[in-house]
């Protein structure tokens, strides 16, 4: 809940992954993403790089990076550092349709 610590209690996607530091949960939530590593949660939000702060789905590629997708526009995650990189589309749209 966002009492304890989550960005949001409207959780829309979650995912698991073995970060640099052990296991890790991935929530995409109505106000960001919130991530529970080391007995933590962390909270991203458009501060961090998020192009909006309601973040639909979030999806793990094979090179280890997260990707998010949000009302605002799609985002990749590296583990290179603290902030998301926005992936442009073409003629500048933002809409993202299909699954993730």
């Amino acid at each position: 809940t966002k009492a304890d610590g989550l960005a949001n209690n409207w959780i829309n996607d979650i995912i698991e992954l073995n970060g640099s530091t052990g296991p890790e949960t991935w929530a995409a939530t109505e106000g960001g993403i919130s991530v529970y590593r080391s007995g933590l949660w962390v909270n991203y939000t458009t501060a961090d790089g998020l192009p909006s702060n309601f973040v639909h789905k979030l999806a793990l590629d094979g090179s280890g990076s997260v990707w998010a997708s949000t009302s605002g526009g799609v985002v990749k995650y590296t583990f290179n550092g603290t902030d998301f990189e926005s992936v442009g589309a073409p003629f500048g749209s933002t809409s993202v349709s299909g699954k993730m």
